[in-house]
């Protein structure tokens, strides 16, 4: 019998005699599969006849951000070796040199910024889009997507032009005293999955004079979280089309003004909303009150006793045009006896997509927002370099976000896609998996027989 085709790009290229090396097939997979060699030679260099190309130190972020190289000075002692310049594409420099300096990477990551990596990150997502591997989506056949602001960089000493200023306490007893902390938040979009959880995107929180220099001329103070999550929403809607469906978000973004731009772009929305005393939810506990619940049931999965009110239809906040959706959950632990000891979710909807969600999948959906805090923060944080300044200068922090993000995406779809032994796969936690993985690639990097790899080679088709 011949055997079964293969259902797209991804499935088609590593036959099991290919497997020699997870190293070099997962920079292949890159390379054939999203064509990243070609996205990291369309970055603009505006260098008049430079000694190094640009799409070298392209090809050499994102290998570090694979590898998690921790800083500049780190990249550096790498970069004197012979395996790794042939992972970037280069010759292995003559001994007791290296391929550039630490300072040629500096400077072209401040001259790139977000910009230069952004068709990268962006590109890696259409196509995978197109290979269909978020085709499925999730509850209710929807592709969500998790916001929510993020600060990777704070500091009570160095600090740039793009900085946001605070003040915070330091010290104890008679030697406490205020200082000026300085710092970098942004808003990050994560598609949430059941398997695989990719970075659509990420903008910066701007300081007065980014603001101004924007053409912002009325800007009297910096910019907030939710400013910048519009801003970030516009460009997911902008550049992904209409494939994306949900926004989840916390409770920071249950007011008026923010939903009234998500139905503008025709986004639905699962959001938090904490305070009884702000509209919606105010009328929906009135309408709630002394009613028993909607529905009932015992999870045996996750041992647990849920109770779920529901009002499909409340129109009294009066800075959004549209029927809101209120869902309230009582959870308890079906192991433990006190009454007292529950959990309390209460969130509200928007969007025909979303309105077609039944209680128990918002509920689901809404939990599920905090895989931006496991599968992103708290493993950028522990596992990744993302809060190790690399540059002095934000602007050149933004290209390595972008590198780091791109790296990372291209990480959870080869996991997701190529490695049948997973761990989230089996429903487990995948970050041991995945420190383990970084470290073999590594391995088999430095092991491997061949010159260097060729990075501009047209992707497959779809």
């Amino acid at each position: 019998m011949a055997p079964e085709a293969p259902a797209s790009a991804d499935e088609a290229l590593f036959e099991p005699a290919m497997s020699h090396s997870r190293g070099r097939q997962l920079l292949s997979y890159a390379k054939k599969v999203y064509g990243v060699g070609d996205e990291l030679a369309k970055i603009p260099d505006a260098r008049q006849d430079p000694d190094i190309p640009l799409s070298l130190i392209n090809s050499t972020l994102l290998v570090s951000g694979i590898l998690r190289v921790r800083s500049l000075n780190a990249l550096e002692a790498e970069l004197e070796k012979a395996w790794f310049s042939h992972a970037v594409g280069a010759e292995a420099p003559v001994e007791g040199s290296r391929l550039f300096s630490a300072e040629t990477v500096s400077r072209q990551l401040v001259r790139m910024g977000a910009q230069g990596p952004r068709p990268l990150l962006e590109g890696i997502i259409h196509k995978a889009e197109r290979n269909k591997v978020f085709r499925e989506g999730w509850h209710g056949a929807l592709r969500y997507v998790a916001i929510d602001g993020w600060e990777p960089v704070r500091s009570l000493a160095r600090h740039c032009p793009h900085c946001l200023e605070r003040t915070v306490t330091v010290g104890e007893g008679d030697k406490k005293h205020e200082v000026t902390q300085y710092y970098h938040r942004c808003v990050v979009a994560l598609l949430l999955g059941e398997y695989e959880e990719v970075v659509l995107g990420f903008e910066s929180q701007r300081n007065q004079e980014q603001r101004r220099a924007a053409g912002e001329t009325n800007a009297d103070c910096d910019e907030g979280e939710e400013t910048t999550a519009i801003r970030l929403v516009e460009r997911l809607r902008k550049t992904y089309g209409r494939w994306l469906d949900v926004i989840v978000a916390d409770g920071l973004y249950s007011n008026g003004p923010f939903l009234t731009v998500l139905a503008r772009l025709h986004f639905g929305a699962v959001i938090v909303i904490k305070k009884e005393s702000d509209e919606p939810l105010r009328e929906a506990l009135n309408l709630w009150a002394g009613n028993a619940p909607d529905e009932i049931f015992d999870d045996k999965k996750s041992r647990e006793h849920v109770e779920l009110w529901d009002c499909s239809d409340i129109r009294t906040l009066s800075t959004f045009k549209g029927p809101i959706r209120v869902t309230r959950a009582l959870i308890h632990s079906l192991d433990v006896e006190d009454e007292a000891d529950h959990k309390e979710w209460c969130f509200v909807s928007i969007g025909v997509a979303a309105r077609k969600l039944t209680s128990r999948q918002l509920l689901k959906v809404i939990r599920g927002r905090w895989h931006i805090e496991n599968t992103g923060f708290n493993q950028w944080t522990q596992h990744w370099p993302f809060e190790h300044v690399f540059v002095n200068n934000w602007r050149g922090m933004e290209a390595v976000f972008g590198f780091l993000f791109s790296a990372f995406n291209l990480m959870q779809l080869f996991l997701y896609r190529q490695v049948k032994a997973y761990a989230r796969l089996r429903g487990r936690d995948p970050t041991k998996t995945i420190i383990s993985f970084v470290a073999q690639v590594r391995e088999d990097l430095v092991a491997a027989s061949g010159g260097p790899l060729s990075w501009q080679e047209e992707s497959l088709a779809a």
